[in-house]
C-alpha cells in the first residue's frame, strides 16, 4: 500500500476509535472489548477494518474505554504492528497468556458495564465466536467482571452508521466510479450480448483501475436479461439479449475500503419503437413514486420500518405484489453494513427496522417490480444517499428515466 494511503487508513481507524469512545459515553457503557480473537486473517471480525486496522496472530483483546486510553492486550510478537496502526496508545504485550493482564486491566479500571461484540439481530455486531466468548468468560472467572458483559449491538450500529466525512468521501467516490461503469455497460448493450459477457467486461474494467467488486465477484455484477433470467443474488448467465428485453444491472465497487451498491435498468427497443411499452412504463412510474415516498420519510428520528412502509404502500396501491425484501440497507465498509434496515418488521430483520435513523447514516435504497401482461423482466433501481439534518444527499445522480438502447 502506498505510504499516503496507509497514513489515511491509519488516521481513519484512530478517528473511528475516538468516535466509539464518544458513543460509549452517550450510551452509558464503561468499556467495549471490540475484538477478542486470534488468527484474524482466518476469522476476521466485522469491526476489524473500522476499529482495528490489522490482523493479529495470538489471542488479543482490543479495549476501548469510555474515558482514558484505548488499550490492546496482545501477544508480544504482534505488539509492533498494533503500535504502527496508532489507534491504541496503551499496548500491553504478553507471552504466556492473556488472562493475567486482562484481569489486571479490569481491576485497575473497574468497569460496571462491559460491551462485547455479539448480537442476535445485527450481523455486523456479531463478531466474537462462541469459543472465544467462552475463553473470555474463563479469563474473567472468579472476578465480578464476567457478569458485567453485555452485547454491543447498540454501540456497533452507531459506530458503523455515523459516517465520518472521510468515510462519506470514499463512498461518494465509489458511487461516481459506478456511474462511470454503468455508462460503459450501456454502451455495450445490444441484441445478442449476454450477462456473462457484460460481467467479464465489468471485472476487467475494475482490474484496470485497481478496484474490486463490492461483494462476491460471481454476482457482482448481477445482470438479469429479459423474462428468461432468474432474479436475485445470482451469477451472470448466458441468456442473450433480444429487442424488447428489459435488462437491469446490480453492481458496486470497493474504493479504499468503502463500497457502492447501485442498480440501473435499460430497455432494448424493438424496430420502430421510440419508448418502452405501456406496461413497462407503468411499472417504472410506480417504482419511481415508491422511491420518492420512501425517501420523503427518510429523516432523522424516523424508524426504518416507517420508511419502508411508505414506499411499500405505493407498490401495492399501484397493483403489484408487496416486495419480498427491504427498501434499503446501510452502506459503507460493506455493501450490507449492518445497523438500521429500511424494511418491514419481519422475523428475518430482527430489531433492525425499529432502530432510529440518524444524521450521517448512508443507505442504499432500492426496489424492483416485475412487469405484467406480459412479463418482460424487472424494472429495478438502487441509489446511494446520506441522511442530512433535514433530508438526504444523493451520493451520485439517481436514475429517473429508463435507459433506452436502440438498434445497433
Amino acid at each position: 500500500m502506498p505510504a499516503t494511503k496507509a497514513k489515511t487508513a491509519t488516521s481513519l481507524v484512530a478517528q473511528k476509535v475516538e468516535q466509539a469512545q464518544q458513543i460509549l459515553r452517550e450510551v452509558g457503557v464503561d468499556c467495549w472489548i471490540v475484538q477478542f480473537a486470534q488468527e484474524t486473517g482466518l476469522h476476521p471480525d466485522p469491526v476489524q477494518n473500522l476499529l482495528i486496522g490489522t490482523d493479529v496472530t495470538w489471542l488479543t483483546a482490543f479495549i476501548i474505554p469510555a474515558r482514558g486510553k484505548p488499550t490492546c492486550i496482545v501477544g508480544s510478537l504482534d505488539a509492533e504492528k498494533i503500535r504502527a496502526v496508532g489507534a491504541y496508545p496503551e499496548i500491553i504485550p504478553y507471552v504466556e497468556g492473556i488472562g493475567e493482564p486482562l484481569r489486571a486491566w479490569m481491576a485497575k479500571h473497574d468497569p460496571a458495564a462491559i460491551a462485547i461484540t455479539t448480537s442476535t439481530s445485527n450481523h455486523a455486531a456479531d463478531g466474537i465466536t462462541l469459543g472465544n466468548y467462552r475463553r473470555l468468560q474463563a479469563a474473567l472467572k472468579g472476578t465480578p467482571y464476567v457478569k458485567r458483559l453485555r452485547p454491543a449491538d447498540d454501540i456497533v450500529f452507531r459506530v458503523r452508521g455515523r459516517k465520518l466525512p472521510e468515510e462519506v468521501a470514499r463512498i461518494r467516490h465509489a458511487c461516481c466510479l459506478t456511474e462511470e461503469l454503468f455508462g460503459e455497460i450501456a454502451a455495450r448493450l445490444r441484441p445478442g450480448v449476454t450477462g456473462r459477457e457484460i460481467s467479464d467486461f465489468a471485472h476487467a474494467w475494475m482490474r484496470e483501475r485497481n478496484l474490486e467488486p463490492a461483494w462476491e465477484a460471481e454476482s457482482c455484477p448481477c445482470i438479469p436479461i429479459g423474462p428468461r433470467s432468474p432474479v436475485g443474488h445470482v451469477p451472470a448467465g448466458d441468456v442473450p439479449a433480444e429487442p424488447g428485453d428489459l435488462v437491469f444491472c446490480d453492481v458496486g465497487v470497493a474504493y479504499e475500503g468503502y463500497r457502492s451498491d447501485m442498480q440501473r435498468t435499460w430497455y432494448l427497443l424493438k424496430p420502430g419503437e421510440t419508448r418502452p411499452p405501456a406496461n413497462v412504463q407503468h411499472a417504472w412510474d410506480t417504482l419511481q413514486a415508491a422511491v420518492a415516498a420512501g425517501v420523503k420519510k427518510l429523516k432523522p428520528g424516523a424508524k426504518g420500518w416507517q420508511v419502508d412502509a411508505a414506499a411499500r404502500q405505493v407498490i401495492v396501491t399501484g397493483g403489484y405484489a408487496a416486495p419480498t425484501f427491504a427498501f434499503g440497507h446501510h452502506l459503507g465498509a460493506n455493501a450490507h453494513d449492518g445497523g438500521v434496515v429500511l424494511g418491514p418488521r419481519w422475523e428475518r430483520y430482527g430489531k433492525a427496522p425499529q432502530l432510529p435513523i440518524e444524521v450521517d447514516q448512508v443507505f442504499a435504497v432500492e426496489y424492483g417490480i416485475p412487469t405484467r401482461d406480459p412479463y418482460l423482466g424487472w424494472v429495478s433501481v438502487e441509489d446511494d444517499l446520506r441522511v442530512t439534518a433535514d433530508g438526504v444527499e444523493w451520493l451520485a445522480t439517481p436514475q429517473r428515466e429508463i435507459g433506452l438502447i436502440g438498434m445497433r
